[in-house]
């Protein structure tokens, strides 16, 4: 939601700069005709496409054919064609209310659909606090990974999250999630590995 702050030259400057640093990004694109199309890559064997969108912008003009959204009619026909020529399909979503205790019920309708349409690992971003891990159908959804690199301690959970470790497996041309592991952390500039027994306990019955 914050691609557009310093206006389209500034997103398109960005995009120009990873590019020439070969570092692979999804989400913003310097042009609408490929706005749905998933990063598309292979690690050891298993072939994974990636989809990113956003269900708010700061800006309500101008972003439109540079931002992937929840847009449906457009993503989730993406998603079909992608999950029939790969192993896992992965969407990252922006969306939420910032601060709520539980994850919007929309964007949770949105999530289990996009699962239904193929995506394996949801990956939730925005309220800034932790939610927990659905299994939905033949995916995962993590409604919201919390903070990371960035410093709230006005509230409880502003502090507290987790980062994720999927694996995933394939045997016989079967693919299979076979673990979601949750790494609780706290949040900051420079996040760390938490092991406050107490605050463990609270985030552990969070999730």
């Amino acid at each position: 939601n914050h691609a557009f702050d310093y206006g389209k030259r500034a997103l398109l400057e960005t995009l120009d700069h990873l590019d020439d640093e070969n570092i692979a990004h999804i989400g913003s694109v310097k042009s609408a005709q490929t706005l749905y199309e998933p990063l598309m890559f292979e690690k050891n064997g298993i072939r994974f496409a990636f989809f990113a969108v956003t269900d708010l912008m700061n800006f309500k003009h101008g972003w439109h054919d540079f931002v992937a959204t929840t847009d449906t009619s457009k993503l989730f026909p993406a998603i079909r064609e992608a999950a029939a020529s790969v192993d896992v399909v992965i969407l990252s979503v922006h969306g939420g209310d910032e601060y709520s205790d539980r994850p919007a019920k929309r964007l949770t309708i949105f999530e289990e659909q996009a699962v239904m349409q193929g995506v394996t690992i949801v990956l939730g971003h925005h309220p800034h606090v932790p939610y927990g891990i659905e299994h939905f159908g033949g995916g995962y959804i993590l409604h919201s990974l919390g903070n990371f690199v960035f410093y709230q301690p006005q509230l409880f959970w502003t502090q507290l999250s987790f980062a994720a470790r999927i694996t995933v497996e394939k045997n016989a041309g079967t693919t299979t999630v076979t673990s979601v592991e949750c790494i609780p952390i706290q949040a900051g500039y420079q996040p760390s590995l938490l092991s406050d027994s107490s605050e463990l306990s609270q985030l552990k019955a969070r999730l």
